[in-house]
């Protein structure tokens, strides 16, 4: 039962997000369509000004290199938004949902980033487990800055998807293997 919740509040925070904003800012959306390789060796990136509300545009951009890590910076912020390497774990659809939305109604947009985690076995391309992601950041117009004020990860997005986690999944198979051969 409660497995249900914790894949539904992610979808169910957005969902409040964006009906929420109808009446206000519209929804900004950052969609991996609009990356745009730009070398040889498949690097990509994305970038423009964000218009945040009350006159303040932001620069923002997302870098991914040729191995699949990318992060995107906007005012304070530095976060790893794409991830298509499995060595430690990767982001469905590679990249998490980026929307800026007027998630408190102050008239500023804030930002919201969802998606799933995916991690994989580091010999065999199976999933070992999935994990649902949610970040909040406020945007505080008096320092021009963004401050998380919600997560629901296993990791922070300033450092990508959890190496512990992934080795923890994989102790947990490890002995589930173990019990087995005994029986």
């Amino acid at each position: 039962m409660f497995s249900t919740y914790r894949i539904a509040l992610p979808n169910l925070l957005l969902l409040f997000a964006s009906s929420f904003n109808s009446r206000r800012l519209h929804a900004q959306l950052v969609k991996r369509s609009d990356l745009k390789q730009y070398s040889l060796y498949g690097e990509e990136k994305w970038d423009g000004l964000v218009n945040i509300g009350k006159g303040i545009q932001l620069k923002a951009k997302i870098d991914v290199t040729r191995r699949g890590n990318g992060g995107l910076i906007i005012a304070n912020l530095d976060l790893k938004v794409h991830d298509s390497n499995p060595a430690l774990g990767l982001y469905e659809d590679s990249l998490l949902y980026i929307d800026l939305s007027d998630f408190n109604a102050d008239g500023y947009r804030d930002l919201i980033i969802s998606g799933r985690v995916l991690y994989y076995h580091e010999q065999r391309d199976e999933v070992l487990e999935k994990e649902n992601v949610v970040f909040i950041y406020m945007f505080n117009p008096e320092k021009k800055q963004f401050k998380r004020c919600y997560k629901k990860a296993s990791f922070d997005l300033t450092e990508g998807p959890s190496r512990v986690l992934k080795d923890t999944i994989q102790e947990r198979e490890q002995e589930k293997k173990r019990r087995e051969k005994k029986q």
